[in-house]
């Protein structure tokens, strides 16, 4: 998985959050369940990823670690 699309799973999860959280502090039974769903979904799409890329997540493609 790239970078970019972690980083736009992870924007799409912190973003379902906070409308579920508007959603539960306003009473908008609607806007919370949306918030819920896309977060869940953001959660889900980036465990798939993950599985079948079984490169450390922290992996950015850069040089090898040294040994010290």
């Amino acid at each position: 998985m790239s970078f970019i699309a972690r980083a736009k799973n992870k924007v799409e999860e912190v973003v379902g959050e906070f409308k579920e959280s508007v959603g539960e502090a306003y009473g908008n039974e609607a806007l919370e369940l949306d918030g819920e769903a896309e977060a869940d979904a953001a959660r889900e799409r980036e465990e798939a990823d993950a599985a079948r890329d079984p490169r450390d997540p922290d992996d950015l493609g850069g040089a090898p670690a040294r040994a010290g």
